[in-house]
Protein backbone atom coordinates (compact mmCIF):
# COMPACT_ATOMS: atom_id res chain seq x y z
CA UNK A 1 0.00 0.00 0.00
CA UNK A 2 1.14 3.31 -1.02
CA UNK A 3 0.46 7.47 0.38
CA UNK A 4 1.27 10.02 -1.60
CA UNK A 5 1.57 13.30 0.59
CA UNK A 6 -0.87 15.85 -0.26
CA UNK A 7 0.70 19.32 -1.92
CA UNK A 8 0.48 20.78 1.34
CA UNK A 9 2.21 18.18 3.17
CA UNK A 10 5.08 18.97 0.29
CA UNK A 11 5.07 22.75 1.14
CA UNK A 12 5.79 21.83 5.31
CA UNK A 13 8.15 18.94 4.29
CA UNK A 14 11.27 20.86 5.32
CA UNK A 15 9.18 21.79 8.84
CA UNK A 16 9.47 19.75 11.47
CA UNK A 17 7.43 20.56 14.46
CA UNK A 18 8.58 19.74 17.87
CA UNK A 19 6.79 19.99 21.49
CA UNK A 20 8.00 18.98 24.76
CA UNK A 21 5.49 18.28 27.59
CA UNK A 22 6.78 18.68 31.24
CA UNK A 23 5.15 16.53 33.48
CA UNK A 24 5.54 15.73 37.23
CA UNK A 25 7.80 12.68 38.55
CA UNK A 26 4.44 10.95 39.34
CA UNK A 27 3.31 10.40 35.70
CA UNK A 28 6.12 8.09 35.41
CA UNK A 29 6.98 6.43 38.72
CA UNK A 30 7.35 2.53 38.47
CA UNK A 31 7.51 2.98 35.24
CA UNK A 32 10.27 1.03 32.56
CA UNK A 33 11.66 2.62 29.31
CA UNK A 34 9.43 -0.31 27.51
CA UNK A 35 5.91 0.46 29.93
CA UNK A 36 6.57 3.95 28.17
CA UNK A 37 7.14 2.92 24.76
CA UNK A 38 4.85 0.24 24.72
CA UNK A 39 1.75 2.09 24.61
CA UNK A 40 2.88 4.18 21.67
CA UNK A 41 3.83 0.80 19.51
CA UNK A 42 -0.17 -0.23 19.73
CA UNK A 43 -1.15 2.59 18.57
CA UNK A 44 1.54 2.74 15.81
CA UNK A 45 -0.31 -0.45 14.60
CA UNK A 46 -3.74 1.60 13.66
CA UNK A 47 -2.13 4.52 11.56
CA UNK A 48 0.48 2.86 9.43
CA UNK A 49 0.68 5.89 6.73
CA UNK A 50 2.72 7.66 9.20
CA UNK A 51 4.93 4.45 10.22
CA UNK A 52 5.92 4.72 6.11
CA UNK A 53 8.96 4.65 4.46
CA UNK A 54 9.63 7.51 2.19
CA UNK A 55 10.84 6.89 -1.61
CA UNK A 56 10.30 8.34 -4.74
CA UNK A 57 8.38 7.86 -7.49
CA UNK A 58 10.42 7.66 -11.45
CA UNK A 59 8.87 11.18 -11.49
CA UNK A 60 11.03 12.46 -8.53
CA UNK A 61 7.64 12.98 -6.28
CA UNK A 62 7.98 11.36 -2.79
CA UNK A 63 5.99 8.68 -1.82
CA UNK A 64 5.96 6.66 1.26
CA UNK A 65 5.13 2.71 1.20
CA UNK A 66 3.13 1.94 4.24
CA UNK A 67 4.28 -0.49 6.84
CA UNK A 68 3.63 -1.15 10.46
CA UNK A 69 7.14 -0.91 11.28
CA UNK A 70 9.30 2.14 11.65
CA UNK A 71 8.98 5.32 13.22
CA UNK A 72 6.25 7.69 12.24
CA UNK A 73 7.85 9.91 9.00
CA UNK A 74 4.89 11.91 7.36
CA UNK A 75 4.71 15.64 7.88
CA UNK A 76 1.84 15.77 10.50
CA UNK A 77 -0.13 19.36 11.61
CA UNK A 78 -0.21 20.47 14.99
CA UNK A 79 -3.96 19.62 15.10
CA UNK A 80 -3.40 15.73 14.06
CA UNK A 81 -0.47 15.51 16.66
CA UNK A 82 -2.50 16.69 19.47
CA UNK A 83 -5.24 13.98 18.09
CA UNK A 84 -2.37 11.66 17.80
CA UNK A 85 -1.23 12.61 21.58
CA UNK A 86 -5.02 12.34 23.01
CA UNK A 87 -5.13 9.06 21.66
CA UNK A 88 -1.83 7.95 23.48
CA UNK A 89 -3.24 9.21 26.52
CA UNK A 90 -6.14 6.98 26.39
CA UNK A 91 -4.31 3.82 25.21
CA UNK A 92 -1.98 4.60 28.36
CA UNK A 93 -5.19 4.05 30.22
CA UNK A 94 -5.92 0.81 28.57
CA UNK A 95 -8.32 2.18 26.28
CA UNK A 96 -7.59 1.52 21.83
CA UNK A 97 -8.65 3.12 19.02
CA UNK A 98 -12.27 1.53 17.77
CA UNK A 99 -10.76 0.42 14.48
CA UNK A 100 -7.79 1.24 12.61
CA UNK A 101 -7.91 3.93 10.20
CA UNK A 102 -9.32 3.44 6.82
CA UNK A 103 -6.95 3.13 4.42
CA UNK A 104 -9.50 2.31 1.18
CA UNK A 105 -8.98 6.24 -0.20
CA UNK A 106 -4.92 5.82 -0.42
CA UNK A 107 -3.44 6.15 -3.74
CA UNK A 108 -1.75 2.46 -4.64
CA UNK A 109 0.71 4.42 -7.33
CA UNK A 110 2.14 7.60 -7.41
CA UNK A 111 1.56 8.99 -10.20
CA UNK A 112 3.27 11.61 -12.40
CA UNK A 113 1.26 13.87 -14.59
CA UNK A 114 1.90 17.31 -16.98
CA UNK A 115 1.02 19.81 -15.38
CA UNK A 116 -0.77 23.09 -16.94
CA UNK A 117 0.95 25.37 -14.17
CA UNK A 118 4.32 25.95 -15.44
CA UNK A 119 4.24 29.72 -15.63
CA UNK A 120 2.90 30.61 -12.83
CA UNK A 121 4.84 32.59 -10.16
CA UNK A 122 5.46 31.27 -6.70
CA UNK A 123 3.24 32.98 -4.47
CA UNK A 124 4.76 35.05 -1.08
CA UNK A 125 3.96 32.44 1.10
CA UNK A 126 6.75 30.01 -0.21
CA UNK A 127 10.50 30.45 -0.87
CA UNK A 128 12.71 27.79 -3.25
CA UNK A 129 15.86 26.82 -1.75
CA UNK A 130 18.86 25.08 -3.19
CA UNK A 131 18.54 21.67 -3.41
CA UNK A 132 18.38 19.33 -0.06
CA UNK A 133 18.22 15.94 -1.92
CA UNK A 134 16.82 13.51 0.61
CA UNK A 135 18.09 14.64 3.55
CA UNK A 136 15.42 17.00 4.13
CA UNK A 137 17.07 19.46 6.30
CA UNK A 138 17.38 23.19 4.77
CA UNK A 139 20.59 25.06 4.76
CA UNK A 140 20.78 27.88 7.39
CA UNK A 141 22.35 31.15 6.10
CA UNK A 142 23.20 32.04 9.61
CA UNK A 143 22.85 30.84 13.06
CA UNK A 144 19.33 31.12 14.50
CA UNK A 145 18.44 31.12 17.84
CA UNK A 146 15.14 30.22 19.51
CA UNK A 147 14.04 31.68 23.19
CA UNK A 148 10.66 31.65 25.06
CA UNK A 149 8.34 34.11 27.67
CA UNK A 150 5.29 33.98 28.93
CA UNK A 151 2.92 36.39 29.44
CA UNK A 152 -0.02 36.21 32.01
CA UNK A 153 -3.16 37.07 31.68
CA UNK A 154 -2.83 40.61 33.35
CA UNK A 155 -0.33 41.45 31.14
CA UNK A 156 -2.19 39.80 27.99
CA UNK A 157 -5.42 41.83 29.01
CA UNK A 158 -2.81 45.19 29.54
CA UNK A 159 -1.43 44.92 26.11
CA UNK A 160 -4.67 44.05 24.26
CA UNK A 161 -6.59 47.18 25.69
CA UNK A 162 -3.37 49.16 25.34
CA UNK A 163 -3.44 48.79 21.31
CA UNK A 164 -7.02 49.01 21.13
CA UNK A 165 -8.24 51.81 19.56
CA UNK A 166 -11.95 53.19 17.78
CA UNK A 167 -13.36 50.11 19.64
CA UNK A 168 -11.44 47.22 17.99
CA UNK A 169 -11.33 43.86 19.51
CA UNK A 170 -8.07 42.37 18.78
CA UNK A 171 -7.29 38.82 19.97
CA UNK A 172 -4.15 37.78 22.01
CA UNK A 173 -2.65 36.24 19.22
CA UNK A 174 -3.29 39.60 16.90
CA UNK A 175 -2.10 42.19 19.38
CA UNK A 176 1.16 39.98 20.81
CA UNK A 177 2.25 39.26 16.75
CA UNK A 178 1.81 43.22 15.92
CA UNK A 179 3.70 44.22 18.78
CA UNK A 180 6.76 41.65 17.96
CA UNK A 181 6.60 42.68 14.46
CA UNK A 182 6.65 45.96 15.18
CA UNK A 183 9.54 45.48 17.58
CA UNK A 184 11.44 43.45 14.96
CA UNK A 185 10.75 46.08 12.23
CA UNK A 186 12.97 48.19 15.01
CA UNK A 187 15.86 46.03 15.03
CA UNK A 188 16.32 45.66 11.20
CA UNK A 189 15.39 49.26 10.75
CA UNK A 190 15.59 49.61 6.48
CA UNK A 191 14.93 46.22 6.30
CA UNK A 192 11.97 45.90 8.42
CA UNK A 193 9.59 43.55 6.73
CA UNK A 194 6.91 44.87 5.31
CA UNK A 195 5.05 41.40 4.78
CA UNK A 196 4.61 38.34 7.10
CA UNK A 197 2.65 35.07 6.80
CA UNK A 198 0.29 34.26 9.29
CA UNK A 199 -0.37 30.13 9.88
CA UNK A 200 -3.51 28.79 12.02
CA UNK A 201 -4.80 25.76 12.80
CA UNK A 202 -8.23 24.52 11.29
CA UNK A 203 -10.67 21.64 11.54
CA UNK A 204 -8.78 18.67 10.27
CA UNK A 205 -10.30 17.32 6.49
CA UNK A 206 -8.59 14.23 6.74
CA UNK A 207 -7.26 11.89 9.03
CA UNK A 208 -3.62 12.88 8.77
CA UNK A 209 -1.21 15.55 6.99
CA UNK A 210 -1.26 19.31 6.90
CA UNK A 211 -4.26 21.08 7.77
CA UNK A 212 -3.91 24.87 8.25
CA UNK A 213 -4.84 28.07 6.75
CA UNK A 214 -1.67 30.10 5.39
CA UNK A 215 -1.89 33.53 4.72
CA UNK A 216 0.19 36.61 3.94
CA UNK A 217 -0.26 40.07 5.42
CA UNK A 218 0.95 42.87 3.59
CA UNK A 219 1.55 46.86 4.85
CA UNK A 220 1.16 49.43 2.52
CA UNK A 221 3.48 52.07 4.24
CA UNK A 222 6.67 51.77 6.16
CA UNK A 223 6.49 49.73 9.17
CA UNK A 224 8.29 52.14 11.48
CA UNK A 225 5.93 54.44 11.13
CA UNK A 226 3.03 52.09 12.16
CA UNK A 227 1.46 51.69 15.70
CA UNK A 228 0.81 48.32 16.85
CA UNK A 229 -2.92 48.82 16.53
CA UNK A 230 -2.71 49.28 12.87
CA UNK A 231 -0.68 46.15 12.47
CA UNK A 232 -3.12 44.46 14.60
CA UNK A 233 -6.07 45.10 12.16
CA UNK A 234 -3.84 44.75 9.35
CA UNK A 235 -3.97 40.51 10.64
CA UNK A 236 -7.42 41.09 11.55
CA UNK A 237 -9.00 42.33 8.54
CA UNK A 238 -6.60 41.88 5.63
CA UNK A 239 -5.03 38.61 5.52
CA UNK A 240 -4.93 37.09 2.01
CA UNK A 241 -5.14 33.04 1.66
CA UNK A 242 -2.53 31.26 0.11
CA UNK A 243 -3.77 27.67 0.25
CA UNK A 244 -4.79 27.51 -3.33
CA UNK A 245 -1.41 29.36 -4.42
CA UNK A 246 0.84 27.04 -2.54
CA UNK A 247 -1.24 24.04 -3.74
CA UNK A 248 -0.53 25.18 -7.50
CA UNK A 249 3.11 26.23 -7.01
CA UNK A 250 3.60 22.47 -5.74
CA UNK A 251 1.63 20.66 -8.33
CA UNK A 252 3.59 22.76 -11.07
CA UNK A 253 6.74 21.10 -10.03
CA UNK A 254 4.90 18.04 -9.26
CA UNK A 255 5.88 18.25 -5.78
CA UNK A 256 9.76 18.08 -6.80
CA UNK A 257 11.13 21.31 -5.56
CA UNK A 258 12.14 22.43 -2.39
CA UNK A 259 10.26 24.91 -0.96
CA UNK A 260 9.91 26.42 2.95
CA UNK A 261 6.79 28.21 4.20
CA UNK A 262 8.96 29.63 7.59
CA UNK A 263 11.62 31.84 5.63
CA UNK A 264 9.88 33.32 2.79
CA UNK A 265 8.71 36.07 5.62
CA UNK A 266 8.93 36.87 8.82
CA UNK A 267 5.81 33.89 9.92
CA UNK A 268 3.36 34.10 12.95
CA UNK A 269 1.75 30.64 13.98
CA UNK A 270 -1.42 31.23 15.92
CA UNK A 271 -1.51 28.32 17.84
CA UNK A 272 -3.87 29.77 20.46
CA UNK A 273 -6.36 27.11 20.29
CA UNK A 274 -4.25 24.36 20.73
CA UNK A 275 -5.45 22.19 23.97
CA UNK A 276 -1.90 21.71 24.51
CA UNK A 277 -2.66 21.10 28.72
CA UNK A 278 -5.43 18.41 28.28
CA UNK A 279 -2.83 15.98 27.37
CA UNK A 280 -3.91 12.97 29.94
CA UNK A 281 -0.74 10.43 30.85
CA UNK A 282 -1.76 8.11 33.52
CA UNK A 283 -4.11 10.69 35.51
CA UNK A 284 -1.68 13.62 35.21
CA UNK A 285 -1.84 16.84 32.88
CA UNK A 286 1.49 18.13 32.31
CA UNK A 287 2.77 21.44 34.09
CA UNK A 288 4.51 23.50 31.26
CA UNK A 289 4.53 22.77 27.16
CA UNK A 290 6.95 24.31 25.04
CA UNK A 291 6.92 23.97 20.97
CA UNK A 292 9.02 25.21 18.51
CA UNK A 293 9.66 24.48 14.66
CA UNK A 294 13.10 23.44 12.98
CA UNK A 295 14.03 24.48 9.64
CA UNK A 296 12.80 28.18 10.36
CA UNK A 297 15.37 30.34 7.95
CA UNK A 298 16.56 33.82 8.91
CA UNK A 299 13.24 35.27 8.49
CA UNK A 300 12.35 34.06 11.52
CA UNK A 301 9.24 32.88 13.24
CA UNK A 302 7.13 33.45 16.36
CA UNK A 303 4.40 30.59 17.83
CA UNK A 304 1.92 32.13 20.33
CA UNK A 305 0.25 28.81 22.17
CA UNK A 306 -1.60 28.70 25.30
CA UNK A 307 0.60 28.62 28.48
CA UNK A 308 0.07 26.91 31.58
CA UNK A 309 -3.38 26.97 33.00
CA UNK A 310 -2.73 28.66 35.96
CA UNK A 311 -1.06 31.04 34.34
CA UNK A 312 -3.97 31.83 32.30
CA UNK A 313 -2.04 33.67 29.14
CA UNK A 314 0.18 32.71 26.54
CA UNK A 315 3.81 31.30 26.04
CA UNK A 316 5.73 33.12 23.00
CA UNK A 317 8.55 31.25 21.50
CA UNK A 318 10.41 33.25 19.26
CA UNK A 319 12.81 31.53 16.18
CA UNK A 320 15.33 34.58 15.34
CA UNK A 321 18.90 35.03 13.91
CA UNK A 322 20.95 34.84 16.83
CA UNK A 323 22.30 38.35 16.58
CA UNK A 324 19.03 39.76 16.68
CA UNK A 325 17.40 37.99 20.00
CA UNK A 326 19.12 40.47 22.91
CA UNK A 327 17.91 43.14 20.73
CA UNK A 328 14.51 41.92 20.96
CA UNK A 329 14.45 40.95 24.50
CA UNK A 330 15.04 44.34 25.12
CA UNK A 331 12.26 45.69 23.01
CA UNK A 332 10.14 43.83 24.30
CA UNK A 333 10.66 44.49 28.01
CA UNK A 334 8.98 47.90 27.13
CA UNK A 335 5.82 45.85 26.89
CA UNK A 336 5.55 42.44 28.79
CA UNK A 337 8.34 42.39 30.71
CA UNK A 338 7.84 44.97 33.41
Amino acid sequence: MFHEPSNMDMAMKLHYLKGIYYFGKQAFEGLATFKIKEPLFILLNYFPVICGRFRRAESGRPYTKCTRLGEPKVALDKKFQLEFLNLLGKVVAGEKPNRPINLAHLKTKSTNSESPLKNMEDPLSLKRVGPVGDNWIPVDNCKMEAFSFSVNATQLSHLQSKISSNGADFSPFEALSAVIWQCIANIRCESAPNVVTICKMMEPNKAYGNNQLISVVKAAYPILEANPSELAALMKNAALDQIEKIENAIEKDNGVSDLIVYDANLTFANLEEAKFYEFDYRGEKPVYVSYRVDGVGDEGAILVFPGPPKNGGRTVMAILPENEVTELKSEMKKWFMD
